[in-house]
């Protein structure tokens, strides 16, 4: 008896690897699809992936998936707003924002200047650069409140 669930406890690990393997190796040739991930996503481009997409029978009916550029533009009916698919990613990019401080810095617009830099930090508060320029920003504003306040004393 025990030899018999011994060959029948086989035959399922034996059906589960087969199934696992088959269906591991279909879910390859589909990118982006099963494990929600878009690491893979920029390796083919919009024509691929609307082939793949079409050629699919387990994807019959579901749109194609496409990766958009940044010239593209998406449209936002509730606030009547139309951005491009790039500055939707410069706001989320501590970056641009870091570099935008940088910039206003450089103008001696100080306080857009700390503004951006607020916005870097609060997109990445690592981020070392935007805390060195906000930094900058406020020890030439110091000497420049302390200047004063020596000259008021004289």
């Amino acid at each position: 008896m025990a030899i018999e669930e011994l060959k029948m406890s086989l035959r399922v690990f034996v059906w589960f690897g087969l199934v696992f393997l088959l269906g591991s190796a279909a879910a390859d040739d589909i990118p982006f699809v099963f494990n929600e991930s878009s690491y893979d996503l920029g390796r083919y481009n919009s024509d691929q992936l609307a082939n793949i997409s079409a050629s699919s029978l387990e994807l019959a009916g579901v749109p194609p998936i496409s990766a958009p550029q940044d010239s593209e533009i998406l449209m936002f009916p509730d606030s009547g707003d139309n951005k491009t698919v790039g500055e939707i990613k410069n706001e989320f990019d501590y970056r641009v924002w870091q570099k935008k401080g940088q910039v206003l810095f450089n103008q001696g617009r100080y306080d857009e200047s700390i503004e951006a830099c607020d916005r870097a930090i609060e997109l990445d508060p690592r981020s070392a650069d935007a805390w060195y320029i906000k930094g900058i920003i406020l020890k030439t504003e110091a000497k420049a409140a302390f200047a004063r306040a020596g000259m008021l004393r004289l």
